[in-house]
């Protein structure tokens, strides 16, 4: 059985989309995580300029440019790389929920090529972030940011 598809409203409450139960029905609980309750969003065209994205690394930021010919964060990738402080913030969950073609896959993965950037003594060889991903399609397309990893490849190494 697939699980219900559920709606976040504006105040906390959830609905259920297949009418099947409310939050009303269960005693009024609403969304247990913040990021459930206060959802953060951003607006389509408020792209930000790769030269202006503060705390990207100088390598990763011309890897962007020339490799992969970005001129701008996407709206999506802003905010992610915003709330996620360009990676180097605690770890913590996060989901994202974007039309296809808004970048969400960039999003995700330049916070984390980013962190991967700062070689932090002592922490190498540590497992720093695992991938999975539910499809196929999904792997190829993360793999097309490949060239990302250039700065890392030729970076010295911190051990």
């Amino acid at each position: 059985m697939a699980l219900p598809q559920l709606e976040v409203k504006g105040n906390g409450a959830v609905k259920d989309l297949h009418g099947l139960r409310t939050s009303e029905a269960h005693g009024g609980a609403g969304p247990v995580l913040p990021w459930m309750r206060i959802p953060l969003t951003t607006e389509s065209g408020k792209g930000v300029p790769i030269q202006k994205v503060l705390g990207l690394d100088v390598h990763l930021a011309s890897e962007l440019q020339n490799a992969l010919g970005f001129q701008e964060l996407f709206p999506v990738q802003a905010a992610v790389w915003q709330h996620s402080a360009g990676g180097l913030s605690s770890a913590h969950d996060l989901c994202v929920a974007a039309p296809t073609g808004s970048g969400k896959t960039l999003a995700y993965a330049l916070p984390l090529v980013n962190a991967l950037t700062e070689q932090l003594p002592g922490r190498a060889g540590l497992l720093r972030f695992l991938v999975v991903l539910p499809t196929r399609d999904l792997a190829a397309q993360v793999l097309m940011i490949g060239p990302l990893t250039l700065p890392l490849q030729s970076a010295p190494s911190a051990t």
